[in-house]
């Protein structure tokens, strides 16, 4: 559908509610729902379903890879699956988060990289042709070291769970959404991740993030705020410096689910619990 057309509705045989919608194309999506991945093709009047596949537990996340060969899937057993998107058949799982891996995202302009964030409070950068993790930190650690003294005991209240995940259209810059509210911003190089910036975006949990080409960041928190930011870069001795700057805040009626970003006509696709979304501008 398009905005200006009325919704349409279709029925799927599946007992399990959709959790993920991620499109392939304007007429192929890839629907998780429960713990099956489905691959639906769509025209006006039908819904078809091309493949479905079994994954570990309730699917979090789905990423397509910048060839549109692959897709990664994060479910609720910890685990994020490689599945090829011709034959729908699992080829790969990667398997080092110790609780729900809740956001997964390719790393675009490298073939075999892609993120996963978790409930376990870590970040991993996996190279998935070896199946092996490349780096990994913990946004606990991180924030402790941080934090002065008093403020030390905070993370064991409202811990800095992963909720969150997108990465700039070059590859070198990851944000990461967390339960606490904050934002964390790393670099990606030949060397892993390294934090370059830390900042607190909402007062409630970062439900959503999204990045547009020209390194505008949006977030979307469980306080029912939307947040426009402007990132920042520069070079440092031996790091890039990275930061933000708030531009836009919108107070939306309830809590998001998801966002998602229209570059060209710089707008904001807002859903949450309610049957309506809604669509605002951030020009």
């Amino acid at each position: 559908m398009d905005t200006k057309s009325p919704p349409q509705h279709f029925q799927l045989d599946m007992q399990d509610s959709v959790n993920v919608i991620c499109p392939r194309s304007s007429d192929t999506w890839l629907m998780g729902c429960g713990k099956h991945l489905l691959q639906v093709q769509l025209n006006s009047a039908s819904l078809t379903l091309l493949w479905s596949v079994e994954c570990g537990d309730e699917i979090n996340s789905v990423d397509i890879n910048d060839k549109q060969t692959c897709c990664a899937v994060a479910d609720d057993t910890g685990s994020v699956s490689l599945i090829d998107l011709k034959s729908g058949k699992m080829h790969k799982k990667l398997s080092g988060h110790d609780n729900i891996c809740q956001c997964v995202k390719f790393r675009p302009k490298s073939p075999w990289c892609l993120l996963s964030g978790g409930l376990d409070c870590m970040l991993f950068l996996w190279d998935f042709k070896k199946g092996q993790a490349l780096a990994s930190v913990n946004m606990a650690d991180e924030i402790r070291k941080g934090e002065v003294e008093s403020e030390k005991s905070s993370y064991v209240v409202n811990p800095p769970l992963i909720h969150s995940l997108c990465i700039t259209a070059d590859g070198l810059i990851a944000a990461v959404g967390l339960e606490n509210g904050k934002i964390m911003l790393f670099t990606i190089g030949g060397k892993g991740l390294k934090l370059a910036s830390c900042f607190d975006a909402h007062s409630q949990g970062v439900s959503s993030l999204g990045l547009t080409n020209d390194l505008t960041l949006v977030s979307a928190g469980n306080d029912t705020r939307i947040v426009v930011w402007a990132l920042s870069t520069a070079r440092a001795p031996g790091k890039t410096l990275v930061w933000a700057n708030e531009l836009h805040s919108i107070t939306h009626a309830e809590k998001p689910s998801g966002i998602q970003i229209l570059n060209e006509s710089k707008r904001i696709i807002v859903a949450d619990e309610t049957e309506t979304v809604k669509i605002y501008d951030y020009s």
